[in-house]
């Protein structure tokens, strides 16, 4: 058995925590889950009581959540540089990115792939819609073109706001 054990489901955010443990380029064993019962185990809620993947088996250590199994993995494994040191300022982009990546982005990305529709009598049309205006200011400061929702990380992703605006 491998020191890393992945707990995850092929239609889950693991994706991500999967490419990361891919990056480190350390063997590990992957455990597939089916939505549902699998989930709600007594064995696997003995390793994520919230009943949900991914997660990472790391020796005595259990992380839950991509963006902290991402987290983990890049700290535990510094020779693959894949974050800032812990002592450059770097970092705190890196943090603020990682973890809007994972929240707010995700949430605007489930909610227009879903048509999720904000209830009457709440602003906006959709809840990416939202998520979009607050993407705005960014792109502003991240990319010279006015009609561009962008990365700040080089090189820059373009992508057209109405994409996420549902415009």
């Amino acid at each position: 058995m491998s020191d890393l054990v992945f707990y995850t489901n092929p239609q889950s955010r693991g994706r991500i925590a999967h490419w990361m443990l891919e990056e480190i380029g350390q063997p590990y064993e992957t455990v597939w889950l089916e939505f549902g019962p699998s989930m709600k185990s007594a064995e696997y809620l003995a390793i994520n009581p919230m009943g949900k993947v991914p997660a990472l088996r790391h020796c005595a250590a259990l992380v839950t959540e991509a963006a902290a199994i991402c987290s983990y993995l890049a700290d535990r494994f510094p020779e693959k540089a894949l974050s800032p040191a812990t002592q450059d300022p770097a970092r705190a982009a890196y943090f603020r990115w990682l973890f809007f990546a994972a929240g707010p982005l995700e949430l605007a990305v489930t909610a227009r792939t879903l048509d999720w529709q904000v209830p009457e009598g709440k602003s906006g049309s959709s809840v990416s819609a939202a998520t979009a205006r607050r993407l705005m200011p960014l792109s502003r400061r991240c990319c010279p073109d006015p009609t561009c929702v962008a990365s700040s990380s080089p090189p820059p992703m373009c992508m057209p706001r109405r994409s996420l605006a549902g415009a």
